[in-house]
């Protein structure tokens, strides 16, 4: 949801709307913004970024899976997954809306 409340940070509402732009060009409805999902998720990337590691799995035990991540944010819904990405000396296209 690109107009989700004050806890969603501008790149999380930036790529929902790229994103929902590519889901529209092939007849797919919008992905949502979920703020427990958007902290698991936050969590991660830190994680990633201060522990050094890219990948799915987290070296910490209790975090090892997006499974795991989403249930200690407090996310009731079903199953969960996970895309990871990352950028290094660059910037990422962004087309015009």
């Amino acid at each position: 949801n690109t107009q989700a409340g004050g806890w969603a940070s501008a790149p999380m509402r930036d790529f929902t709307a790229l994103l929902n732009l590519q889901r529209s060009w092939l007849g797919l409805e919008p992905y949502l913004l979920e703020e427990k999902l958007c902290a698991a998720a936050l969590g991660h990337s830190n994680d990633m970024a201060s522990l050094g590691f890219f990948s799915h799995t987290s070296p910490i035990p209790e975090k090892a899976s997006p499974g795991q991540r989403s249930s200690l944010a407090g996310f009731q819904g079903g199953w969960t997954g996970e895309n990871i990405f990352m950028v290094r000396g660059g910037t990422i296209y962004t087309p015009p809306v």
